[in-house]
């Protein structure tokens, strides 16, 4: 075992700490409080979204066998999507929907892909893809800032 981690996963490492933000999913803006927090040797962060409430979520980052990130969301809609990595460059880190996954053809709610945007050390933008019905229903932008 190593303990190296994929260049998408020391990014996503970069981020611990906690993140607040302003995100608007229909019902007007409310605030957002993000957690990121590194575990497992290194080898997993760990991201609660609204943590202690009844919305609370938790995404799970590691490298599959094969060193590429891979993420389970804990959802609230009471699904668990997982993604896989499906871009990368210097300033983002794009992750879809596994291939295979029953939720693809399930028509069930379920968030589909993620794209994470690197502005400086203290700035990131979170862009959730939501699917219902199999098709694209929205996607969730949320700028959040580094507040420790």
């Amino acid at each position: 075992m190593t303990n190296t981690r994929s260049a998408e996963l020391e990014r996503v490492a970069m981020l611990e700490g906690t993140w607040n933000g302003v995100m608007d999913m229909g019902q007007g803006e409310q605030e957002i409080v993000v957690i990121y927090k590194v575990t497992g040797g290194g080898s997993t962060v760990i991201e609660t979204t609204h943590a202690g409430t009844p919305h609370e979520m938790v995404s799970v980052y590691h490298d599959d066998d094969n060193d590429r990130l891979t993420m389970t969301h804990y959802c609230m809609l009471g699904n668990q999507p997982r993604m896989n990595l499906r871009y990368s460059d210097d300033s983002s880190v794009s992750l879809s929907l596994s291939d295979g996954s029953s939720l693809a053809n399930s028509g069930e709610p379920h968030m589909h892909a993620l794209r994470l945007e690197f502005g400086d050390e203290d700035a990131i933008t979170q862009h959730w893809t939501m699917y219902d019905e199999s098709r694209k229903k929205m996607v969730h932008s949320i700028a959040l800032t580094r507040a420790e």
